[in-house]
């Protein structure tokens, strides 16, 4: 509205509001009596025009930082959103077929505002990519309107000045294109390890025929393009598992493919067993390629099949023991009576794991009646050889019978033997240090003589006949002592607790008043006394000896 104002002579100024001729509402809105309607110039109501925009921009991660491009590492992306439009946007969010967009929704946007931090996407490159050479897609960004439907638009690379309108949206649309370049020569790759593990089964801690080995294979794709339809065979045993549809550069597969070997009576005389697998896999556009096992534990990496990978055979070595063991049991454990025949039985076990052969048994105080020689013996297996003897006055008059037998034999690594053991002993007692029990057999003779006599005769030439002064029934001579004299009267013995085996008188001098002790003395009569209780008497026995060479 305009004012108009006017002078009167010799009167006070008068004024008015301005009228719009076009309105006719004529209001009087300063109460002067004239129409004042406001002057009002329409221009109409802008329309309304919603538009969005998004930029998606790539950066190359070089996660090994080489330089190359190569599957497994990574493109970033972030998300410029521009509200090209004239009205406020809302819940506005970015999606991506091929990525997962982190980030949003953005509860709004107001004409002309961009916002760069919301959005953020990784893609992982595949081995595809990198033979295609270049990574490309696109985003899509959907907004809601005020009082309209919502509105969306295809993401623009900035980098490309192509600015093609795929959606018709009139924004450019150029899809984001991350260029890897050439892609590299095709060079196709592959190497297995098989790792061998023995199964112990019954736990003792040796090799044994029936026992098995467990393989487990590790396929590695050591090219540049990925490999399928993998396979692993091996000529000695059926492998499980597989085929492995693909595997991709760089990767490794452990868990697909296993076997189990048993192991031969064969394989434990040799010492070993040894084999190769062999791998085999599809190239695309290009020949199979295949490769022979590797022993990572064998450092010699010898490359049989020329590919230019180690190809090692997986090597078991297999601890091989040669041993045997005998056992040697009375077939009662007490005689009495001069004559009884003792018999014996004898039980050779093959406790190896290698085949003995020619095992033959002895026995010093025995004759053997049969199963020996034992021409071959398996291990594990055993068998039984007899032997007798007579039990003699002397085995009576010492009160017990001790004897060991020793078997012989051959193994694969040498010779074999044993002493025997007496099974109904539970000392165990190991006498020559091979690890077996090397008990001797005992009898017990429950006859003593009833008389205690001097054997008057000594002829120590050591033809086992009368080698030491024998005094029959010396056992029940209790708390006995004994003097021997030459013809001087000189003491040439003394000695306490006479006993027929490790206390004995052999020709020998050993007395107090001997010059020449351990000495033997020289063949004559000689004088002794042999004092002892019996029947809780104290008795004296004395007489002449002769000593003889």
């Amino acid at each position: 509205s305009a004012t108009v104002s006017a002078e009167i002579p010799d009167g006070e100024p008068v004024s008015s509001l301005s009228d719009d001729p076009d309105d006719p509402t004529d209001r009087d809105i300063d109460g002067d009596g004239n129409p004042d309607d406001p002057t009002v110039t329409d221009f109409g109501l802008p329309p309304v025009m919603p538009n969005i925009t998004v930029l998606k921009i790539d950066t190359f991660n070089d996660e090994n930082g080489d330089g190359e491009v190569q599957a497994g590492e990574t493109i970033s992306y972030t998300f410029i959103v521009t509200n090209t439009g004239n009205i406020t946007l809302g819940n506005i969010t970015v999606t991506d077929p091929l990525v997962t967009v982190s980030g949003g929704p953005l509860s709004s946007l107001e004409p002309g505002q961009s916002d760069s931090s919301t959005f953020t996407a990784v893609y992982t490159i595949t081995e595809e990519d990198v033979q295609n050479g270049s990574f490309a897609n696109s985003a899509t960004v959907t907004a809601s309107v005020p009082d309209g439907e919502p509105i969306s638009s295809l993401s623009d690379d900035p980098d490309d000045p192509t600015d093609r309108d795929i959606d018709g949206d009139g924004n450019p649309d150029d899809p984001t294109v991350t260029d890897f370049g050439e892609p590299p020569l095709a060079m196709p790759g592959i190497t297995l390890q098989k790792t061998d593990t023995f199964n112990d089964e019954n736990g003792d801690g040796i090799f044994q025929a029936g026992e098995t080995i467990s393989y487990t294979f590790i396929v590695t794709n050591t090219g540049n393009v990925t490999l399928g339809n993998i396979e692993v065979t091996d000529p000695l045993v059926t492998v499980s598992g597989g085929p492995l549809a693909s595997l991709e550069p760089g990767a490794t597969d452990s868990t697909t493919f296993t076997a189990s070997y048993t192991l031969t009576q064969d394989d434990i005389e040799n010492g070993s067993f040894s084999n190769s697998a062999f791998v085999m896999a599809d190239v695309p556009d290009g020949e199979p390629i295949s490769s022979l096992s590797d022993d990572p534990d064998d450092t010699t990496d010898q490359d049989s099949d020329g590919d230019g990978n180690p190809d090692d055979p997986t090597v078991t070595i297999i601890e091989q023991i040669g041993s045997v063991s005998l056992l040697k049991a009375a077939d009662s454990p007490t005689f009495s009576v001069q004559g009884e025949i003792v018999t014996y039985t004898l039980t050779v076990i093959n406790t190896g794991n290698l085949i003995l052969q020619n095992l033959v048994v002895t026995d010093p105080n025995a004759v053997i009646t049969g199963g020996t020689p034992i021409s071959v013996l398996n291990p594990g297996e055993s068998a039984e050889v007899t032997a007798e003897h007579q039990i003699t006055l002397q085995d009576l008059e010492r009160g017990v019978f001790i004897n060991t037998a020793t078997v012989d034999g051959f193994s694969g690594l040498g010779e074999v033997t044993d002493e025997s053991d007496d099974p109904n002993n539970p000392t165990d007692f190991d006498a020559n240090g091979d690890g077996e029990p090397d008990d001797p057999t005992v009898i017990e003779l429950d006859v003593f003589p009833l008389e205690v006599e001097v054997n008057q005769m000594v002829t120590p030439n050591g033809d086992g006949r009368n080698d030491f002064l024998f005094i029959r029934g010396v056992e029940a001579a209790l708390n006995n002592s004994l003097k021997i004299y030459n013809r001087w009267g000189v003491v040439v013995y003394e000695g306490n607790n006479y006993n027929n085996l490790t206390n004995v008188f052999d020709g020998r001098s050993r007395g107090r008043s001997t010059i020449s002790v351990n000495e033997y003395l020289p063949a004559g009569v000689y004088f002794y006394i042999f004092e002892y209780q019996k029947d809780q008497k104290n008795i004296t026995d004395k007489g002449y000896l002769y000593i003889s060479k």
